[in-house]
């Protein structure tokens, strides 16, 4: 089996990364991008806000640090593929102070998504990774 390296730490690893799509609204333009995680960067990096996003319940607090109110929402949403996993949806909500800071994370480690009309499917699954644990 190739190693292959992440997209975040460039650490090469044996097993098929985690993808992790994000996508966002920026002046009316839908911003989407790519990642293809290592576990440690999936869980270290994307799985602290993805945890607050699931106790966060019904109130619209920031996923980053907690205040705001409905009035000063936006959001990132993620689509994420574990290896032998069912997809996961999530929404991630951040002030307008956090905003930026959760964007930048997501620009660091991330490729842009090609354009969505082209149309694109999930490769194969190969037989040969173990199944993982969800970081969450």
């Amino acid at each position: 089996m190739a190693f292959r390296p992440c997209t975040s730490c460039a650490q090469k690893f044996p097993s098929k990364p985690t993808s992790i799509y994000s996508a966002w609204m920026e002046n009316d333009v839908r911003q989407s991008w790519v990642a293809k995680l290592c576990p440690d960067c999936t869980f270290n990096l994307v799985g602290p806000p993805v945890r607050r996003s699931i106790a966060r319940k019904d109130d619209t607090s920031c996923d980053l640090c907690g205040g705001s109110g409905p009035d000063d929402y936006d959001p990132l949403y993620l689509t994420v593929y574990q290896p032998r996993a069912e997809m996961e949806q999530f929404e991630l909500v951040t002030c307008s102070e956090c905003t930026q800071q959760v964007r930048d994370l997501f620009l660091k480690m991330s490729l842009p998504v090609p354009n969505r009309s082209q149309g694109s499917s999930r490769g194969p699954v190969n037989s040969q990774d173990a199944a993982r644990p969800v970081p969450w």
